[in-house]
C-alpha cells in the first residue's frame, strides 16, 4: 500500500493536533488542487468495509461529500489522508484504527 510524507505537502503553518500519550495525529491543511494528483499517487483507497467510518471522517472534519479517502500505510501507526480535489483541503489522520486492515 503507499506511503507518502504529508509534510512534503502540507504548508508551513497547517493545524497539527497532537497527542503525544498516543502518537496519533491529526494534521489539516489546503494545498493547490492541482496537486492533490501528485500527492495521492500511489496510494490505496479504503476497502468496502471502510467506506462508512471514511464518510465519518469526512464529515467530522467538514470536507464536502466530493472528497476522497486514502489509506496511508507507515510503519505504525497508519492514517487516512482525506482531500477534496476541487477545492484541495485535506485531512491527514492516524487517529483512525480501521485503516489498519487496509495496510495488512
Amino acid at each position: 500500500m503507499g506511503q507518502i510524507s504529508v509534510k512534503t505537502y502540507a504548508p508551513n503553518g497547517s493545524l497539527l493536533n497532537d497527542n503525544q500519550h498516543t502518537n496519533r495525529q491529526t494534521l489539516r491543511f489546503t494545498i493547490p488542487p492541482s496537486a492533490v494528483p501528485d500527492m495521492v499517487s500511489g496510494l490505496g483507497v479504503i476497502s468496502a468495509e471502510d467506506k462508512s467510518d471514511a464518510s465519518e471522517l469526512i464529515d467530522q472534519f467538514a470536507l464536502t461529500t466530493a472528497a476522497k479517502v486514502y489509506v496511508v500505510c507507515s510503519e505504525h501507526p497508519n492514517g487516512a489522508l482525506a482531500v477534496d480535489a476541487e477545492n484541495g483541503r485535506a485531512v491527514f489522520s492516524t487517529t483512525v484504527d480501521w485503516v489498519d486492515d487496509d495496510c495488512g
